[in-house]
């Protein structure tokens, strides 16, 4: 989807351009130019024109076809005045593995070392890093201040007894942003992860459970195997235990995995939900 899809036709709900300006960050444009020269510059100058209240900090040129058509797309934007503009020349040798939702894992190991250095080359031979970096600098404003690096101290937090908090880390569940787990940190949090795969019982002593995404779908038949956790997780969660779970972490907690329309699983998770999850063809 583009910068500007989200939810509707008319709404910028759901859309990277929202983000963006929730976030106050600068907007990178990358653009397919096969087949283009100066129609690029009106494209471009769309985008830049269509929301007031984005800043594009530069303009990566992909699937250039050389280094004469990268002259004249960036001789045909030059009157925009673009801060730094970049260019990816088409190469048939670079392949990114895919599958349902388009995603493969780092841990599945999707990028074998030797691609990963052709990638770096590529993007190295026509992007100034350096000067991206910097442009892309003055242009951010931060979030969170550098200095800002002491606990983060709110009303009813406990330092002396920090919340623990079971977070599952595995094949199954590893979509997960960093920057929340560290935050969860900053808040007093003890972040012990375990695997919904191999380990038969949650961490002792936890106050919460963080169920992430991921492709429990991959792994259906061995996390219903694993019958002690499941019955585990249901019987803390109707104690009360607070669990947040999202995309795959939502689904485990499922009835289970159904093949096809069947109204029965054919692989048991958790039960907590009334629902049976069926995967569905990709659109």
């Amino acid at each position: 989807m583009g910068l500007f899809d989200g939810a509707g036709g008319t709404s910028e709900s759901g859309s990277t351009a929202e983000i963006a300006k929730w976030l106050d960050l600068p907007v990178l444009l990358i653009v397919d130019v096969i087949g283009m020269a100066r129609s690029v510059a009106a494209l471009v100058k769309g985008y830049l024109e269509f929301d007031s209240g984005l800043r594009v900090a530069g303009v990566v040129l992909n699937k250039v076809g050389s280094k004469r058509h990268a002259a004249l797309l960036k001789e045909a934007l030059s009157p925009l005045g673009l801060s730094w503009t970049g260019t990816l020349f088409r190469n048939q040798d670079l392949r990114l593995p895919s599958r349902h939702l388009g995603l493969i894992t780092a841990e599945e190991g999707g990028l074998e070392t030797e691609q990963a250095d052709l990638f770096r080359s590529w993007l190295e031979k026509g992007c100034d890093l350096n000067s991206l970096l910097k442009t892309i600098r003055q242009n951010r404003k931060d979030i969170c201040p550098a200095d800002q690096t002491g606990t983060i101290k709110r009303p009813g937090i406990s330092h002396s007894r920090p919340v623990r908090i079971a977070v599952a880390k595995d094949e199954a569940f590893c979509f997960y942003y960093q920057a929340n787990l560290d935050i969860l940190e900053k808040f007093g949090a003890e972040i012990v992860f375990f695997s919904p795969l191999r380990d038969h019982s949650l961490p002792p002593g936890i106050q919460g459970l963080y169920l992430g995404g991921g492709y429990p779908e991959l792994h259906a038949e061995a996390l219903s195997r694993n019958r002690d956790l499941r019955e585990e997780i249901l019987t803390k969660a109707q104690g009360n235990l607070p669990i947040y779970a999202e995309c795959g972490g939502f689904l485990y907690l499922c009835r289970g995995l159904a093949q096809k329309e069947e109204p029965r699983p054919a692989h048991p998770w958790v039960g907590l939900f009334p629902f049976v999850v069926n995967m569905q063809k990709r659109c």
